[in-house]
């Protein structure tokens, strides 16, 4: 049957001649009369190829591989660990994937398909679904709050937006989300399965976190910054050089400086004095606030107290009161418009509302805040240094701070690295200020003497120096002729550095054998004994014990607990308190389960603990690396030679396919 030529726009030229005879070309529909005339014929037609298709290929996947090669179609395959199941993945079911997690996500990897593909298959395995009640109610709400709405979008607002994604309709947006959220609920699921831990696992791990530890301290006070003398010209440069540049520009600057306005509201202010009817535009103070201010206060103010006396509670709740008073003194001057917010509005609002008013002159640095009357101390001090011109903030107070204040920042200037002729006298400072514990690091260097001089310690480090010496005896052969003579004593001296650090750790495990010697030949030092202090005492310390003691310092420094037995720190120091101390652990105990049972809090903290680590430790078996290789994805590397042929490549090597979305 011939077809009709579609006609054409174009003019042609008349044939000369008769007309041909016109014939109708029409094709003719068959119809249900033409099937019931040559039903036979057809159906055993069909019959044949069946019997004839089903004896040649068992199975449909078969015939598609006689058809099309054995991996025809395919570009890569991977085993299901939970069920072992091979799933081979086609080129089709690729791009689906991949175009539906860039409809959905934006950008898309080959990481995040073959991802994709193999959890899909892990949570089929495990017999996870998304029922359609749940899908309504992730796409309600997720609709919902993607687009700020208090209802669900029209028929035609949610077929607008799945076309926007790329969507030819609902259904195919709907197949491409609940595969995400099947994704979701097996990664989730597996997470939360690997947090089940039992009581042995417990309680290995509480007991690693409470093992006992004794350890004697040797505690020296540092020097006064006056008593340390003023460093050689050369060692003042070198030490300066030897630190980081970054580190040094932020650590020797010219300071930011603010020029600011502010005022103040005694925490003892009688609101009877107060402007009524800013006051009265407050809402009640909740009991809750109260204690809050009890237990920011308690450590400072009321030591004694465990609980709020009626007494302490209505002083605080009239402080409460005050606070909150100026909170809104400076909700009143951050509402108006910012054009307005200058020094002059800010001191006519904050004297409206009855607050004290104070405008230093000039530019101040961090320093000259501390000293300020009312409010000065280190955290108004960082609050100041870090705010912007034109801004506003409340200073709550806390501790024995006896003000609440406002300050506004009229003028800034910001902080600017010095250089070393510029900041010469802040290095040397710096320099002063680390030497101040040269008693204890002269200490520490007496033990690490007296112990390398042990003949134990000799007989330990001899084939390291020796080894050292025929090193630098062979540089002094291998001098060509002729050249400059090696300086023989610098050389020796140039090998013997290499090892030094392999020496240092060598006589380390002498160094208690001469503790008690250098201690007593040291005679200037305080020795302080602990026993059985628990690994976890930093969290659970002693309250009765002073936050800053010297004490407090050593049972919470975790140095001190990665020793060894008969193994010495560093020198640990308190800078703040002026102290420095060596501390050598002398014994390690790990404490019995029942320990444990007692340990309610301690016990929870081991659990939680060890729950996070396996829940870290399971969701790294979802990065694509390990997807890959438990799953023993293999790709299929085309050649692009002339017989086009086909190889099987490691999952590795998926990231050649990285950025594409619509095809391998």
């Amino acid at each position: 049957m011939s077809r009709t030529r579609p006609t054409s726009n174009k003019k042609h030229e008349e044939p000369s001649g008769p007309p041909a005879k016109q014939v109708d070309t029409t094709p003719t529909p068959i119809g249900f009369g033409h099937f019931r005339k040559h039903q036979k014929l057809m159906l055993g037609a069909a019959v044949v190829f069946s019997i004839v298709a089903f004896a040649l290929f068992p199975s449909v996947g078969n015939m598609s591989s006689a058809l099309g090669g054995d991996d025809a179609g395919i570009v890569g395959r991977f085993e299901v660990p939970l069920s072992g199941e091979q799933v081979d993945v086609t080129d089709i079911e690729y791009s689906r994937v991949s175009r539906n997690i860039g409809r959905l996500a934006g950008e898309v990897t080959a990481d995040d398909v073959w991802s994709h593909l193999m959890l899909m298959a892990d949570a089929k395995a495990a017999g996870l679904m998304i029922a359609d009640t749940e899908m309504a109610q992730e796409l309600s709400s997720g609709l919902r709050q993607a687009f700020g709405l208090e209802r669900d979008l029209s028929r035609q607002e949610y077929e607008a937006f799945c076309a926007s994604r790329g969507f030819s309709g609902p259904r195919g947006f709907e197949d491409a989300w609940r595969e995400q959220l099947l994704v979701g609920r097996y990664v989730t699921f597996m997470s939360m399965g690997a947090q089940v831990v039992d009581s042995e696992q417990v309680y290995l791990r509480w007991r690693v976190d409470n093992e006992r530890f004794d350890f004697v301290a040797a505690v020296f006070d540092d020097l006064e910054l006056e008593a340390v003398a003023d460093p050689s010209e050369d060692d003042l440069l070198a030490w300066y050089e030897a630190i980081p540049e970054g580190q040094r520009e932020n650590r020797f600057q010219d300071p930011a400086k603010r020029d600011i306005v502010y005022a103040a509201l005694a925490l003892d202010t009688e609101l009877e004095t107060l402007p009524q009817d800013k006051l009265g535009a407050l809402t009640e103070t909740p009991d809750a606030q109260v204690e809050s201010r009890f237990n920011q206060v308690r450590r400072e103010r009321f030591p004694d107290d465990e609980e709020m006396t009626d007494e302490i509670r209505a002083v605080l709740a009239r402080e409460v009161r005050v606070i909150d008073y100026a909170q809104s003194a400076w909700q009143a001057f951050n509402e108006l418009p910012e054009e307005e917010q200058l020094t002059e509005r800010f001191t006519l609002v904050m004297g409206e509302y009855g607050l004290t008013v104070e405008d230093p002159e000039g530019l101040l640095e961090p320093e000259d805040v501390k000293q300020l009357p009312l409010l000065g101390d280190d955290r108004f001090s960082n609050w100041v240094t870090y705010m912007q011109p034109g801004r506003s903030q409340v200073v709550r107070p806390y501790g024995e701070v006896v003000h609440v204040g406002v300050f506004f920042v009229e003028e800034g200037v910001e902080a600017r690295p010095l250089d070393y002729e510029e900041g010469r006298e802040q290095i040397v400072t710096a320099w002063k200020e680390e030497q101040r514990d040269r008693p204890a690091q002269d200490f520490r260097a007496a033990l690490v003497e007296r112990a390398r001089a042990l003949p134990q310690a000799q007989e330990e480090i001899a084939p390291l120096i020796a080894a050292a010496e025929a090193a630098a005896e062979e540089r002094l052969a291998d001098q060509p002729e002729g050249d400059e003579p090696l300086d023989a004593d610098a050389i020796r001296a140039e090998e013997l550095e290499l090892i030094e650090a392999d020496i240092s750790d060598r006589v380390a495990q002498y160094e208690h054998l001469v503790w008690d010697d250098v201690l007593a030949a040291e005679g200037s030092a305080t020795l302080l004994s602990f026993e059985g202090v628990p690994k976890s005492y930093r969290r659970n310390p002693d309250e009765e014990e002073a936050v800053d003691s010297i004490e407090r310092f050593v049972k919470t420094n975790t140095t001190v607990f990665a020793q060894g037995v008969d193994s010495l720190t560093p020198v640990l120091r308190q800078a703040a308190q002026g102290r420095s101390a060596v501390v050598r652990v002398t014994g390690r105990e790990l404490p019995e389960k029942p320990e444990m049972y007692v340990d309610a809090e301690g016990m929870a903290n081991a659990r939680r603990s060890l729950a996070m680590q396996r829940r870290f430790e399971e969701n790294q078996a979802f990065t694509p690396e390990q997807l890959k290789a438990t799953h023993k994805l293999q790709l299929v590397v085309r050649d692009e030679g002339e017989d086009g042929g086909e190889d099987w490549g490691e999952g590795e090597g998926s990231d050649a396919d990285e950025g594409e979305s619509d095809q391998t």
